[in-house]
């Protein structure tokens, strides 16, 4: 509906000349005009009072009082202003924003003492769809209503309410954003909304979920801090409602995290044009997780979107033949999320401080950590009666608890940022402790008496490195956890599942800082599915880590005797430090995945990655690189 500025003279006369001589000498236009306006915000709450389509005659006596003293009005003067109103009212599609200090009348005149709580007025009121059931198309009765907090872009949190309508036939519950059948919930379409039901009694809206994602994506930014930043930036110092929390006025971590998700989850399924479709049973966090887990399946099996990724700083014309020639670069990066203690085990943990899997707890969390023992732990221990075994867990112990190893730890290169990142969290930063005392007490082959160590598995596993294959674009077009080692054959098997074990699909270049023992790999193997893709090790290993002296490497791996990577002037045509530089930005991800289940850390990295791939491929199109999508 147009604001009274916008409505032809002859319309807004119309409406005045037909005001009685009471009304005409005590309500200003300034009354009149919010009177409207108030109305239309309210429309979707009028409309509650009636089972037809037609707005009523006269105002719920809560709608009429809150208008009355909203306003600054009389009651006679409420009543005949909304009969003149109505008809605008029900005409009107929109509700119109309001101002900070319309907000702040709501807040006041709205919360007014009332034992109905559906009868409860906020300036954020969230509503199904529609009163009439979507399946059936009858009347929706069970009107429920609790308050909710909305964390605005605008206003920052606000006090408000959230309605649902059920339909008794059809057993459905019909909520702003979704309805809820038996065990199962459905969003009401393929679109984002644009203010998302995060939590039970919390909205967001969309635009502050794309802020947090944008805050994590390029600049490493936590949920703690993306929570301090949003209540010290974007709080206008509403107040909200007496009998609201004080806790809800704060954005949390937590609430940050699962906008976070929901809002990556929604926009998946708008992408793929279907409705999100998640369990309404049980915690927040165990709806989310099937939903979660569907989409890592997804990416594991199809790739990123960007997995064909192409354009003319990736993908060069061939010297010869003008052919285009693709390249790409494969590398590591060491997040480490925990694991099943059990080498090369991939099944999720217990929780995320158990050590081992569910497979695996049964039988062996009661058997010596140390390497190889098959013995039973000693009460109270997690070593067996060896004295070796039971001296190095006493070591452990020492080192783990000493103030001077702590401080000693502060003072490392990363640990600060790292356990900064963990707000204080006490039983976090021992475990951090404990796996680098770990790691420390393992470090060495021998003892100075020339037997070998003892190894002791106190502290969790945590998964080796994250396998990235990077267009030289730096578009990353896969991503995959190695959980014991960065193996060759498990980096060749990751190569073939991203290209869907076709040869077609392959790149024709693929840098590796270790392609001298994948060319050896493959040669022993008899494997022939890399036959025509070059194999070079990038530039920046080659000069730094390979011995001239290794034939092999220099017969196979050189990059300068590829003419096809060099041009006349002997530049390099492609750039194969793409996954270095990749992993830099993979780097500032270590301390928020590091307590991250495995569902969470997959989902968070793969959207990371997606997110940073869009931003780049704009980049590209915008600089005249044409990116595309190779068709298979």
């Amino acid at each position: 509906m147009p604001p009274i500025s916008d409505l032809p003279l002859a319309h807004l006369l119309k409406h005045l000349s037909s005001l009685s001589t009471h009304v005409s000498e005590n309500v200003s236009f300034r009354q009149f005009c919010q009177f409207r306006k108030f109305a239309c915000r309210l429309k979707r709450e009028i409309e509650l009072a009636t089972t037809s389509n037609l707005l009523p005659l006269r105002l719920p006596v809560y709608v009429h009082d809150f208008l009355r003293d909203a306003v600054g009005i009389d009651d006679s003067s409420a009543i005949e202003l909304w009969d003149i109103t109505r008809d605008d009212v029900a005409s009107s599609d929109e509700e119109p924003d309001l101002t900070k200090d319309e907000v702040e009348v709501f807040l006041l005149h709205g919360s007014q003492d009332t034992n109905r709580k559906t009868e409860c007025i906020g300036p954020a009121m969230f509503y199904p769809p529609s009163k009439f059931c979507l399946t059936c198309k009858a009347p929706l009765k069970g009107h429920s209503r609790y308050p909710i907090t909305y964390f605005s872009l605008r206003f920052g949190a606000i006090g408000g309410y959230s309605s649902s309508l059920h339909c008794k036939a059809c057993k459905i519950r019909f909520y702003p954003t979704y309805s809820v059948q038996f065990t199962k919930r459905t969003y009401y379409s393929s679109a984002v909304p644009d203010i998302i039901h995060s939590e039970e009694h919390t909205f967001v809206d969309r635009t502050v979920c794309e802020l947090f994602t944008a805050q994590m994506v390029h600049a490493w930014v936590s949920g703690s801090n993306c929570a301090n930043i949003y209540n010290i930036c974007l709080t206008q110092g509403i107040p909200h409602p007496v009998n609201w929390p004080r806790s809800s006025r704060l954005l949390t971590a937590e609430q940050v995290w699962n906008a976070f998700f929901l809002n990556a989850l929604l926009r998946d399924a708008s992408e793929r044009d279907i409705a999100l479709i998640m369990n309404a049973i049980g915690l927040h966090e165990d709806r989310m997780k099937l939903a979660m887990i569907s989409r890592n399946e997804r990416i594991s099996q199809y790739g990123q979107p960007q997995r064909m990724h192409a354009c003319s700083k990736c993908e060069i014309p061939h010297y010869k033949t003008g052919q285009p020639l693709r390249g790409v670069v494969t590398d590591g990066i060491t997040l480490g999320r925990p694991c099943c203690t059990v080498h090369n085990c991939t099944r999720p943990l217990v929780t995320n401080r158990a050590r081992f899997c569910a497979k695996h707890m049964s039988k062996l969390q009661h058997i010596c950590v140390a390497d190889d023992c098959t013995e039973a732990a000693v009460k109270g221990r997690k070593t067996c009666g060896d004295p070796k075994h039971q001296a190095g867990e006493d070591a452990f112990n020492r080192n783990s608890k000493a103030f001077f190893q702590l401080k000693k730890r502060l003072a490392n290169g990363d640990m600060p940022q790292l356990l900064d990142s963990l707000n204080g969290n006490t039983e976090l930063i021992a475990q951090v402790i404990a796996e680098s005392v770990e790691s420390d007490l393992s470090h060495g082959a021998k003892s100075d008496s020339g037997n070998k160590k003892v190894k002791l598995r106190l502290a969790r596993r945590r998964t080796h490195n994250e396998q990235l294959v990077v267009c030289c674009c730096g578009v990353i077009a896969a991503r995959a956890t190695m959980f014991g080692a960065e193996a060759i054959s498990g980096v060749k098997d990751l190569l073939k599942s991203v290209y869907q074990f076709d040869k077609r699909q392959l790149p024709d270049v693929i840098f590796y800082d270790t392609n001298c023992q994948m060319q050896s790999h493959l040669q022993a193997s008899g494997d022939t599915f890399f036959s025509n893709t070059l194999l070079p090790i990038d530039v920046f290993h080659y000069t730094s880590k390979h011995k001239v002296t290794d034939d092999f490497c220099q017969k196979h791996c050189n990059p300068a005797q590829f003419k096809e990577l060099v041009d006349d002037a002997g530049n390099w045509k492609l750039n194969s430090s793409a996954a270095e530089q990749a992993n830099v930005w993979m780097g500032g991800f270590l301390a928020m995945t590091r307590e991250m289940l495995p569902h969470h850390f997959d989902f968070f990295l793969d959207e990371a990655i997606k997110r940073r791939n869009e931003w780049i491929v704009e980049g590209l199109f915008n600089a005249g690189h044409a990116p595309y999508i190779i068709p298979v």
